[in-house]
């Protein structure tokens, strides 16, 4: 029986999380799914890990690249793995915290055959699983669409969406280093139309150490790139830009008073 879908994690040195994040995917209500988890060259104990998983279940496939890929192409290298009608991802540390996620989400997709993606809501949670904040995106396509150059209205870990529609509009972007998936959906917008659940589905997780400035920067530098190519596609581009440069001049000051700082 062919696979419906194709969960893709990448992973790097977090075996303290990956058994979180694998036992979300068992947990799920929905079980037609292949798990792919794609391992940059982790030196941690994570190889084992999986390999574990992997003697019990063998739904799950192991990718391991020692050399460093970039993570657009690490992604990449799962997409084309994938062999799901639909692909999930969720990133090795985060959990998802709705045990029908999948089934709704797919429910939706294959009742609305003009949807290319669906998301829904995101749990903040810190480094030890205590929640910090929970916010919804926009839901119906339209106010998404008004939206998303302000502000990518879909957390990656939180998504559905059909593999045949991504792969034809080129699949992660190489060129972008930070918002590879914000810029996957932009492209795929074009195309078809986007929801949101108004559930809750992931447990998101962030880091005390954070990206360095220098990170941030580049981050804000590339989101300023891909609003300005999307300009003619979506409303509010001004409005998206004026935000984006202010960004990038709060991280260019931060970076400019850390080098003067004794």
């Amino acid at each position: 029986m062919a696979i419906k879908i194709s969960i893709i994690m990448l992973t790097y040195n977090r075996a303290h999380y990956l058994p979180m994040a694998i036992d979300s995917v068992f947990s799920q209500s929905f079980s037609d799914w292949e798990l792919i988890v794609v391992d940059g060259g982790s030196t941690d104990d994570t190889e084992n890990l999986i390999k574990n998983y992997q003697d019990k279940d063998s739904r799950i496939v192991y990718i391991r690249k020692d050399k460093v890929l970039g993570i657009s192409k690490c992604r990449n290298v799962g997409l084309n793995l994938a062999k799901g009608e639909y692909i999930a991802v969720l990133d090795s540390d985060d959990i998802w915290c709705d045990k029908e996620k999948l089934a709704k989400q797919l429910d939706f997709l294959l009742k609305n055959s003009d949807c290319f993606l669906v998301g829904g809501g995101v749990i903040v949670i810190d480094e030890h699983g205590v929640e910090k904040s929970r916010y919804l995106h926009a839901i119906t396509d339209e106010e998404i669409k008004k939206q998303i150059l302000l502000r990518n209205q879909f957390a990656h870990s939180a998504v559905l969406y059909r593999r045949d529609k991504a792969q034809a509009v080129g699949g992660y972007a190489l060129d972008v280093k930070i918002g590879e998936e914000y810029d996957l959906w932009l492209r795929m917008g074009r195309f078809g139309t986007f929801y949101n659940l108004k559930d809750y589905v992931v447990n998101y997780r962030i880091h005390n150490q954070g990206a360095c400035v220098v990170d941030r920067l580049g981050g804000a530098l590339d989101t300023l790139k891909i609003i300005k190519k999307y300009r003619h596609n979506y409303p509010n581009y001004f409005l998206a830009w004026i935000k984006a440069i202010l960004r990038m001049g709060y991280y260019l000051w931060l970076k400019f008073t850390d080098r003067f700082r004794f």
